[in-house]
């Protein structure tokens, strides 16, 4: 019920708008015709008709005056009882039954000494064609000398009259009539004015709740809106001009009575009113686009949508040539007529309506080829984006690519939503490693330092020791694997901080194979290096972290009795690390895999390998501004680092390097809830026992 009531509001709103208005309106019609009907005034004696009245007693006076009282002249004068008269004509002297004076001069100084004791409301003397007149009004005593005139000119005739006021009328003649006409349309005024009143009332209370009137007039256009312009557009000028017309007879007492004369105005301005609401709502673009020519248009390629877009262009050039093969037609034969002198010339006007019409076709097939080429431009040039990733905006297209936007929209959406979960999925796992990673150095730290306490107890029975030893093993693989996983993390979210200087590749690779103890593992490591030599630019710590992994990775998984070759070399302006070994097992892997993280070359995982040295080596390496590449061959298992060399006085990877470090999301490195990266400094923070541990170690 609250639904149908607020729906009805706006109606409401504008049916009492509407009528409101109307009164209003018709009203001021009304008034306006009244005034210039002469029927407003304050007293009845400045009306029009009374001057009129009087203007014909005046006459008859005057014709009695001029012709003797027998005949039919004067009868209106002497048959009103309003009047009373006295009229000296050549050779008589005619009265009323009333008048008792001598002469007509002598009534008209009796009555005009004191009007009010006669009885009289207007007195009116002619004499010599001069009228001399008093006249008792609401505003006063006054004279219209201007609206009463007597054509007498001769000596011999004079006259007065003397008419009574309105308490002395009766229902009979002229004076009477001309009064009780201004009377009643006294009362009309009144009425139509306290009704007046209660129409602006109304109105000024819709004009206040204007958004319910707002959206009246909203709807209004909504419905107008479905109308062709053609229709509207002479239905506005006819409603003007003919409304216009209308109040113009109407008001000018010509053919159009009063009534009709109004409700054909009021007519015209409701018809004037809706269409200009149209205009003003749905603006001028929407009110002249909707038009026959464009609905045709539209129709025309709502049939087209059923076909691709080559067979709607090839459909619309078929079109043009048929519609300009029509019109040249009959044009063509029309000029030749015209030529021949067969038809008038007049003719001339058709033949130039059907050229126009002829270039407009050819002209909207241009432009709308020319739109689409331009949309074509666009798609093409998205796409290009597309596929260069570097997309910002979507593609605004509208016509016959409209469709295929919307596709291209779509599935640039989907493919920027799938990345960003597929971010936002990498960046949770990151997170996860780092503050595992931190959770775990805590108590691993605690647990290295008592088993190294225990260590040096000699325990009973004898076999507790060697538990101790086995679980300090496993306590240090487990660090191992700690770090490295917190080292990965760090290098993958970009978190690690990397000082690049220029470094001798040659002698940091050196370093590193003296640092290798190979002797144990039965492998015999071939350095070969082509240059003394060999600058890259790059973290001294990042990159010894990498020829550690690889060569130990070597030296781990070799087979036993063969040798590590690790060359490096100069290969255009970048500087080439190769480890070479034969693998003691079957490589199922790929290049690819093996660089993932947990990714181990061992299937059984029986091996101390934590899969995290390769993906570390391979996330440092491009932190340094170079490559890591695997290459398989049989079992030979190659890993092959490219850094790009530099002078000596200027390095050129610098800038490679931090292009390289900023491509990595940068996230906070340090440990979760406080905790401290040193495990001794862990250790200094605990309670007793770990002041146990510090004194052991400072020992």
């Amino acid at each position: 019920m609250a639904t149908k009531l607020k729906k009805s509001r706006p109606g409401t709103a504008f049916v009492l708008f509407a009528l409101s208005l109307t009164i209003v309106v018709a009203a001021m019609a009304g008034g306006l015709y009244l005034w210039a009907a002469g029927v407003i005034a304050l007293d009845y004696k400045e009306t029009p008709r009374y001057q009129q009245a009087v203007n014909r007693m005046i006459a008859d006076a005057y014709a009695i005056a001029e012709n003797g009282p027998d005949g039919d002249a004067g009868l209106t004068l002497r048959n009103d009882l309003n009047v009373d008269y006295f009229i000296e004509g050549r050779s008589f002297r005619l009265w009323s039954d009333t008048v008792s004076d001598a002469t007509a001069k002598a009534m008209y100084e009796r009555v005009n000494s004191n009007m009010d004791a006669a009885g009289y409301a207007h007195v009116i003397y002619a004499a010599d064609g001069v009228i001399t007149q008093q006249m008792q009004t609401s505003r006063g005593q006054g004279s219209n000398a201007a609206a009463y005139q007597w054509p007498g000119s001769e000596q011999q005739n004079s006259f007065c009259l003397a008419i009574r006021p309105e308490s002395g009328l009766v229902n009979y003649g002229l004076i009477y009539d001309a009064y009780y006409q201004w009377y009643y349309a006294s009362m009309l005024l009144a009425a139509g004015a306290a009704v007046v009143a209660v129409a602006l009332i109304i109105l000024l209370c819709t004009l206040v709740r204007r958004r319910t009137l707002a959206e009246a007039h909203r709807s209004i256009a909504a419905a107008l809106g479905h109308i062709w312009m053609e229709p509207k557009l002479m239905l506005l000028l006819g409603s003007l001009t003919f409304g216009a017309w209308t109040a113009v007879d109407t008001f000018a007492f010509r053919e159009i009575g009063t009534l009709p004369g109004l409700a054909v105005i009021l007519a015209c301005f409701w018809c004037a009113w809706l269409l200009l609401t149209d205009l003003s709502v749905n603006g001028i673009q929407a009110f002249f686009s909707n038009n026959s020519f464009m609905s045709a248009a539209r129709f025309l390629r709502g049939l087209e949508s059923r076909h691709d877009f080559l067979a709607r262009m090839k459909r619309r050039l078929i079109l043009l040539l048929a519609a300009e093969c029509v019109l040249a037609v009959p044009a063509g034969f029309l000029t030749a007529w015209i030529l021949l002198d067969w038809i008038e010339e007049i003719w001339i006007a058709v033949v130039l309506v059907l050229a126009a019409l002829g270039l407009f076709l050819l002209f909207s097939y241009v432009r709308e080829y020319n739109r689409n080429m331009d949309d074509f431009g666009r798609v093409v040039d998205y796409v290009e984006q597309m596929r260069s990733g570097s997309l910002c905006e979507p593609l605004c297209v509208n016509g016959d690519f409209a469709g295929l936007a919307a596709d291209l929209n779509d599935i640039m959406d989907g493919v920027n939503r799938a990345v960003e979960e597929q971010m936002r999925s990498e960046r949770m796992k990151i997170e996860l490693v780092t503050n595992v990673s931190h959770d775990l150095k805590t108590p691993l730290t605690s647990i290295i330092n008592y088993v190294d306490l225990l260590g040096r107890e000699q325990l009973s029975p004898d076999f507790a020791n060697d538990y101790v030893q086995i679980i300090d093993q496993k306590a240090k693989r487990l660090k191992n694997l700690v770090q490295d996983l917190f080292e990965i993390s760090k290098a993958n979210s970009g978190a690690i901080d990397a000082h690049p200087e220029q470094i001798d590749v040659v002698s940091l690779v050196d370093q590193t194979i003296a640092e290798m103890d190979a002797r144990t593992s039965g492998i015999e490591i071939k350095p070969q290096f082509a240059a003394a030599r060999l600058f890259v630019w790059a973290d001294g710590k990042m990159l010894h972290r990498v020829f550690e992994n690889l060569l130990g990775n070597a030296l781990k998984y070799s087979m036993s009795g063969t040798r590590v070759y690790v060359s490096v070399r100069q290969d255009g302006d970048s500087a080439e690390v190769s480890f070479k070994n034969i693998a003691n097992y079957e490589m199922t892997f790929s290049a690819d895999d093996i660089v993932e993280r947990f990714q181990r070359g061992d299937a059984s995982r029986t091996g101390e390998g934590s899969g995290l040295g390769l993906a570390i080596a391979k996330s440092f390496t491009e932190l340094s501004g170079g490559t890591l590449r695997i290459e398989l061959d049989g079992d030979l298992f190659k890993a092959i680092v490219t850094l790009p060399l530099c002078a000596q006085d200027m390095p050129e990877a610098l800038e490679a390097i931090q292009i390289q470090q900023e491509a990595y999301e940068p996230q906070n490195d340090g440990p979760p809830c406080g905790l401290p990266d040193d495990p001794q400094e862990q250790l200094s923070q605990e309670k007793a026992p770990v002041t146990t541990v510090d004194s052991v170690e400072n020992e």
